[in-house]
């Protein structure tokens, strides 16, 4: 190799190399061979910097110099550099050499960038190289401890997983290129690491997007590598530099704003979530651009006029800007509302039942028992299932074509091929398949069909299966697990079970909660657990520091009043036995340890005594005397003669005296010392003449020498002494351990104190990681008692067995010197924590609340005041002025709080409003970036948490690194207490549904069955492996409305694993009032309609094996299809009903004495009560309180009316899920959460329930009111009950929940007040500006909403599913008796001129009101007379002369209603035509027509029962039931709701 002193020039030049696109540097890959070939290119960067240097620093150009030659040496060990082949730089180095070449590197450094941005050829690379060369040669006193491989190689392959992942699917090699020299890999390493983060945290919105991350970082750590070795352009012969670099925020500008105002752009395109999904492009739709290598043609610097930028690009004066074609970029597969999007993510599902209907059908026409089917015949018929099969696979082809429109115009070649192949093989398939089975089956056998129980029979089985397997598995993790060949259940419900069982606890809680060593066992065994000795004091102390910091903050949550410990009465009751007690010492002692904790306050007592005596003695001859005694009582103890030599019946003087002593010190009145001293000589005088049987004669000759001195007893003395808090907790506990003479078993008296104290002591029993030390555990973010309890957790690893038995106290309270110090106690516990937690809420509206003067700033200032480690994020929007004109700017802010102000940690500029999708998941996206750890906790703002939760944090997160199957958890479930639920009854139905699915729910769903998702935000996210892969939510408009199970989803595709953990819990609050439930279900339903259409749950359903497919349906969005099997099986009966097949069917069925579809129709009706389903809700309730509790909970539950409830929900639910299905839309609904107990007008009822529960319920009941007059098979009325009861149900249930659920809803002045404010607001004209609360037509064009913005598909099956009320006219014209048994078409098409004559005479109606309504009321009155009297005498005259009956009449309005209905469903599903030809008025008036007629049917029965009083007062305590029992005066919480209202 050359000498430096005649290097060839030539060497410098590289040999040009292919560039991609328009590139200005090679992307090929570095080779080892060809660096050693050109190994000058090492050197002579780091020699060019020397030169360049050497006037200024010559001995840091001598360093580089050198440092060159060392590496060549490295590279190639047949250099001889200057001919000394064992010259090395740490023989060069002086001390002095690191802080000289650093403050170079420094100064340097700051004038990079400009330096760059003028094309300088000097490398920063190069002088951090050099120093770190010579920091690693150097021998300095303090020098940083060196990171450990394993730690930086752990951490590099979590964050680097899914960039590998998506080189690897692209077929690119990946850009994380490491040098040769072994000593400069891990600062590779952290390079490449900081280059993502950096990118990551400055992503802004662009976060949602992962694999466009992987995109911009693969090209930066490409040009970093590139930069760090010096490599030289194959452009400009210079040496490469960044392509964004130079300028003030240049990556922000040209790297993320250009992809941002992509995502702005198509996110106004989406019209805030109305327009159709394949209208614009979410996150989604966007980031799989770079799932294709088609990504690479942008380039980078990323070319302005790429595909992916096109609807951004500047279009020509006088031109439009170029539109995309709508699915060219991202894929919009499945992503649009379409009833018909239902069925290809669970494909296989609905082949299985389809085929399964096949073989019952087949099995009950062959009329052969199950047992031969297995026969030739039955088997060939059987057959028949793979010609069925393949033609459903080859509708499945079509459909997945269809449904993919426009996403397929993306598609590769080999992708459309595909599909073509799969369309022609499966249509090929259905027909050489039925070639050789062209036969006839004439024969004519029974059908004994029940298809609703394909549908949702599956839920019935899965309630029952999740119920018996979730009560087990429960069963096991709370008492089998924990007491395995033991006979003691360690399960506590009681306060009694827990005083029996609290010497167990220190056992339990150093078994799990204290790091150790030590093996771990599965399980803790009671059996193992004994009375703390000696031995065990150290582990008895750490257990009661814990326990005094629960009961503490039991305190501060004011659950626990402050003088009531848990040993009340048992001091008191040892008073009594030992006064009137008359056997032996040994039988009373006996008799006091036989309750554990009254011979642990005798003895605490006993103690306490002494340490008060101690405390203000200090005369020597008072110190005498009371040695003496203690002596003398103590020594008779020994003996078994204390009641022998001691007079007990005076104990209780001297115990009188001694509270009165106590007294005193509590209240330190430095006024009442003498009545001290005559205290301590009345006590004296109680123990020497009236207890003692024989006089001690020292103490006799010490109390007569100090009479004859002259001197009084206690005259000197400590008073008051010294006080400190661990002085005053002793004396108020030994006061309260004297006074108190209340029951223990009632402390706590709060119910909520009593049940977080019972889930804490039982979860100690439950498996759990063992705890690690607090420095080697995870880092996270979570809640805020998680930071005290971490000190706590810290001080008790840190702290000495001394320092432990002094008490936790005496460090949360310490010294100014103590809080100064860097080696105290105090700062250690609070660097700590602040080292593994950290607490950020995002309040993005806190800049302009704070602007405004809002009160809500000053609150949350106030809460960052008394939380100092409390950090809130924010988006601050500001005006700058930039390019001659001011412009809106945001920014992600992060404040603390100093001196009672707020004070800015960081300042991150956004692109632009950070809010482009959903506002939840963008608000947390923005704070994301300033948390920091391994592990990070979500919490909704309607959340609790627990101080005794909060110290098995570190367990939980230690799941992370338990083994849970082939792949680690991403995401650990916890499961939440509904803290609600004692509102109303309302508020304890939803707290008890809630319970049951956040426990034995989501038990089943991640085991066995590993379809738990993300259901709530008290989970824990492994927060490395989430933000490599979009987040920790989905943020995009409307499909992401439930974005929490989208995370869910998005772990689960990206192989995660996603567990639950019962041992931990948080609080959370619920709506409690039937609006505020409606709307949350609402939104629920919502999310799960979206989510049917979304291209997750599409691929999920494909990838899962076909038993967990079968999980994820029917825990996700097949619930929602069990109140369509009521739909199906009504309509069923209509048609059977009116077109006279039930009645062949039924004297058929009688012939044979076969009456098999009864009873299927019976069984049908059983089913619908729901029985089944409240089982899990029942095992739940029996493994938390028992059996017996959960019998008591559920008959209760039935006596208020639990069942309406929860089936008006279903209907709240079906709904809205089905709206979004047909037309999309779905929004977020703001619920309040409150605590609401007003009482809700009818109107406001009537506008929220009118189309998800009136319209449906009063639809039923025309069916059931036809089945009753039409039907056969219910020959009497006992069958029909039977076979309707449950229906009837629902519809009263829909119809009257709204007002049997409000507050004062049957009192007769307010259903006066709200029968006219009905009717006001329903004849009230809309207009611009009117609020839907206002006036009907402003409501009646809100509820249409969904129409203005569906597509062709949504109208289409709009009307399709309109067509099903024309039956009832169709049906019902055959039966009238002016019809006279004429079943021809003609009646029917007779019948439509009635409703052409009805249609007209409305449009006259309201020609009129808008010609004379204003100006000529009389007129218009009388037209509408002249109609009136015109019906009447068509009426006369059709009953005079064509036979029409009253009869008739009424089953006319059965018939002509619901057609009327279907025109005016299909009328505003074709608002545009009908607009067109001037109907829409006529539609309006009939709307209005039909609104009246429905508020005057719901109104009636409520004003019935209203006249009765004793009706308002049943339903006040049916709502308000566990109030009444706690004494609550609900009148006056109502009173005062009207009055604020």
């Amino acid at each position: 190799m050359a000498s430096v002193g005649n290097y060839d020039q030539s060497a410098l030049t590289r040999r040009p190399s292919r560039s991609a696109a328009t590139t200005t540097f090679s992307m090929e890959v570095f080779d080892n061979e060809v660096v050693l070939s050109l190994t000058p290119v090492f050197y002579c960067p780091i020699l060019r910097v020397a030169t360049e240097i050497q006037n200024e620093r010559p001995r840091v150009a001598y360093l580089c110099r050198f440092y060159a030659f060392e590496k060549t040496h490295r590279l190639d060990p047949n250099s001889t550099g200057r001919g000394d082949n064992a010259s090395t730089l740490a023989s060069r180095v002086k001390k002095t050499d690191a802080r000289e070449i650093e403050s170079f590197y420094k100064q340097y450094y700051e004038h990079y960038v400009l330096a760059l941005n003028k094309g300088s050829k000097l490398t920063a690379g190069v002088l951090f190289e050099v120093l770190c060369a010579v920091n690693k040669t150097e021998k300095v006193e303090e020098v940083a401890p060196e990171l450990d491989d394993r730690a930086v190689d752990a951490l590099m392959n979590k964050l680097f997983k899914n960039y590998k992942t998506w080189c690897k699917y692209l077929g690119r090699k990946h850009s994380l290129r490491l040098p040769q020299a072994q000593q400069e890999v891990q600062q590779r390493k952290i390079l490449y690491m900081g280059l993502y983060l950096l990118i990551w945290g400055e992503a802004a919105n662009v976060r949602f997007m992962p694999e466009c991350l992987c995109y911009i970082f693969h090209n930066m750590a490409y040009e970093l590598h590139g930069l760090l070795a010096g490599n030289v352009s194959i452009v400009t012969g210079e040496n490469i530099k960044p392509s964004y670099g130079g300028d003030d925020e240049s990556f922000l500008r040209k790297v993320i704003t250009p992809i941002y105002r992509v995502i702005e752009k198509e996110a106004k395109k989406g019209k805030n979530g109305k327009a159709p999904h394949t209208a614009w492009c979410n996150y989604d739709d966007l980031n799989e651009y770079f799932w294709s290598s088609d990504c690479f043609s942008l380039g980078w610097p990323m070319r302005d006029d790429g595909e992916f930028f096109k609807s951004i690009r500047d279009a020509p004066k006088g031109r439009r800007a170029p539109q995309r074609k709508p699915g060219k970029l991202g894929n919009h597969s499945l992503q649009k509302p379409d009833i018909m999007a239902y069925f290809p993510s669970f494909d296989r599902l609905w082949t299985f039942f389809i085929l399964s209907l096949q073989i019952m059908i087949i099995i009950a026409w062959s009329n052969v028992s199950v047992f031969d089917i297995f026969q030739k015949k039955e088997l060939y018929r059987l057959s028949s299932i793979f010609i069925t099969a393949a033609f459903l696979r080859f509708l499945q082809s079509i459909l997945d074509l269809f449904l993919n429109f426009p996403g397929y115009l993306r598609w590769k070649f080999t992708d459309v091929l595909r599909s073509i192949l799969k369309i022609i093989v499966s249509l090929a398939w259905s027909i050489i398949l039925p070639c050789p089975r062209i036969y006839v089956e004439g024969e004519c056998m029974k059908v004994n069909l029940h298809l609703s129980s394909l549908l949702h029979g599956p839920q019935i089985w899965y309630a029952i299966f999740s119920t018996f397997y979730g009560g087990f598995i429960g069963a096991f993790d709370r008492v089998l697990a924990s007491s395995l060949f033991t006979f003691a259940s360690p399960q506590i419900r009681t306060l009694g079970m827990l005083r029996s069982r609290f010497q167990s606890l220190p056992g339990a809680f150093n078994a799990y909660l204290v790091p150790s060593d030590k093996t771990r066992k599965k399980g803790y065994s009671l059996s193992k657990l004994h009375e703390v000795n000696d031995s065990r004091r150290s582990e008895a102390a750490k257990f009661a520091q814990l326990w005094n910091e629960v009961i503490c903050s039991f305190r501060e949550e004011d659950l626990m009043r402050q003088e009531k410990p848990l040993e009340l009465t048992l001091i008191p009751i040892a008073l009594d036995m030992a006064a009137q007690f008359r056997s032996k010492d040994a039988d009373l002692w006996k008799r006091i340890c036989a309750d554990e904790y009254m011979k642990c306050a005798v003895i605490e007592c006993y103690e306490s005594f002494k340490l008060v005596l101690n405390a203000l003695i200090v005369g020597e001859t008072e110190k005498r005397i009371i040695g003496i005694i203690i002596k003398e009582v103590e020594s008779n103890i020994s003996k078994n003669t204390l009641l022998a030599n001691f007079r007990m019946r005076s104990l209780p003087d001297l115990c009188k005296k001694f509270v009165e002593l106590v007294e005193i010190l509590k209240d330190i009145d430095p006024s009442k010392k003498d009545r001290v001293v005559l205290l301590l000589q009345d006590m004296l005088e109680v123990v020497t003449r009236d207890m003692m049987v024989n006089e001690i004669r020292e103490l006799a000759e010490l109390g007569q020498g100090s009479k004859d001195s002259g001197r009084q007893l206690f005259a000197n003395i400590v008073f008051p002494p010294p006080n400190t808090a661990q002085w005053e907790e002793q004396i108020r506990r030994l006061y309260l351990l004297l006074t108190v003479k209340e029951s223990a078993l009632d402390v706590p008296t709060n119910l909520e104190a009593r049940r977080r104290i019972a889930f804490f002591t039982n979860s100690l029993f439950m498996y759990m990681p063992r705890a690690p030390r607090v420095r080697k555990m995870l880092s996270f973010r979570g809640m805020m008692y998680y930071r005290r309890a971490l000190k706590l957790q810290a001080f008790l690893d840190m702290a000495t067995e001394d320092e432990i038995l002094e008490g936790y106290k005496t460090i949360t309270e310490p010294s100014a010197a103590d809080k100064k110090s860097q080696r105290s106690m105090y700062t250690q516990l609070e660097a700590v924590a602040d080292m593994k937690f950290t607490y950020v809420a995002t309040c993005q509206n806190y800049g302009n609340q704070k602007r405004s003067g809002d009160r809500r700033a000053t609150d949350i200032l106030n809460l960052m005041v008394n939380n100092p480690s409390l950090r809130v994020a924010y988006i601050d929007e500001v005006e700058e002025r930039e390019g001659g004109k001011n412009q809106k700017v945001y920014y992600s802010v992060l404040v603390k709080a100093v001196d009672n102000l707020d004070q800015e940690i960081y300042r991150i500029k956004l692109p632009g409003s950070a809010k482009v999708g959903e506002g939840k998941p963008e608000n947390q996206n923005h704070a994301i970036i300033f948390t920091r750890g391994e592990a990070l906790q979500t919490i909704d703002m309607n959340q609790d948490n627990y101080l005794e939760e909060a110290f098995k944090m570190r367990n939980l997160l230690e799941e992370f690194n338990e083994d849970h199957g082939v792949r680690p958890p991403t995401i650990l479930g916890v499961r939440e207490h509904i803290f609600t639920g004692s509102v109303s009854s309302l508020a304890w139905f939803m707290s008890n549904q809630e319970t049951s699915f956040v426990t034995i729910g989501q038990r089943v769903l991640a085991r066995p069955l590993k379809v738990r998702f993300h259901y709530g935000h008290p989970d824990v996210f492994d927060r490395i492996f989430h933000l490599t892969r979009g987040g920790i939510s989905k943020a995009s408009k409307g499909i992401n409305l439930s974005e929490d199970i989208f995370a869910g989803f998005n772990s689960t595709l990206r192989r995660g694993n996603i567990t639950h953990h019962e041992y931990i819990q948080v609080g959370k609050g619920r709506d409690v009032g039937l609006n505020q439930i409606s709307l949350f279900e609402a939104k629920v339903a919502c999310g799960n309609g979206e989510q049917t259409i979304s291209r997750d749950l599409y691929r999920l359903g494909h990838r899962f094996d076909f038993f967990r497919m079968l999980s994820c349906y029917y825990t996700t969005t097949g619930f929602y299809l069990v109140v369509l099997t009521v739909y199906a099986y009504l309509y069923g009966k209509l048609y059977l009903s009116l077109s006279g097949l039930e009645k062949t069917i039924v004297r058929y069925a009688r012939a044979k004495g076969d009456d098999a579809l009864t009873a299927v129709m019976a069984s049908q009706s059983i089913v619908q009560l729901g029985i089944l389903m409240t089982l899990p809700m029942v095992m739940e309730i029996g493994l938390e309180r028992g059996f017996r509790t959960a019998a008591g909970d559920i008959i209760i539950m039935q006596l208020q009316l639990a069942a309406v409830f929860f089936t008006f929900s279903l209907g709240t639910k079906l709904h809205y899920f089905g709206r979004t299905v047909l037309h999309g839309g779905a929004k977020y609904r703001a619920t309040g959460r409150g605590f609401v107990v007003r009482h809700e007008k009818f109107a406001e009822n009537y506008r929220m329930y009118s189309r998800s529960h009136f319209t449906k319920a009063l639809e039923l009941m025309v069916l059931l009111i036809i089945y009753h007059a039409y039907g056969k098979a219910a020959t009497d009325s006992t069958i029909y009950t039977i076979l309707t009861f449950s229906m009837w149900f629902l519809v009263i249930s829909w119809l009257f929940s709204p007002f049997l659920f409000n507050p004062s809803g049957f009192e007769w002045q307010k259903i006066v007040e709200d029968f006219e404010d009905w009717t006001k607001w329903i004849s009230n004209r809309g207009g611009i500006g009117v609020p839907a609360s206002k006036s009907w037509e402003s409501w009646w064009d809100e509820e249409q909403e969904h129409l203005q913005y569906t597509g062709f598909s949504g109208r289409f099956w709009e009307i399709i599913l309109s067509l099903r009320f024309l039956v009832y006219q169709y049906g019902i014209v055959y039966e009238l008796h002016v019809a006279q048994n004429d079943k021809s078409i003609v009646v029917y098409g007779l019948s439509w001129l009635v409703i052409v004559a009805l249609m007209i005479i409305l449009k006259i109606v309201s020609m009129g009101r808008q010609k004379f309504s204003a100006d000529f009321q009389l007129m218009f009155r009388l037209l509408k007379l002249f109609l009136f009297i015109a019906v009447v005498v068509g009426l006369i005259i059709s009953i005079k002369f064509l036979e029409l009956t009253v009869g008739d009449i009424f089953a006319s309005l059965l018939g002509f209603l619901p057609t009327g209905w279907a025109l005016l469903l299909i009328g505003q599903a074709c608002r545009p035509i009908v607009k067109a030809l001037g109907m829409w008025g006529s539609v309006q008036a009939l709307a209005r027509g039909y609104e009246y007629l429905m508020g005057l049917v719901i109104f009636g029965p409520v004003a019935v029962l209203a006249w009765f009083p004793f009706v308002s007062e049943f339903q006040t305590r049916l709502l308000f039931n566990q109030a009444f029992s706690r004494g609550l005066q609900i009148q006056r919480i109502l009173a005062g709701g009207k009055k604020n209202k």
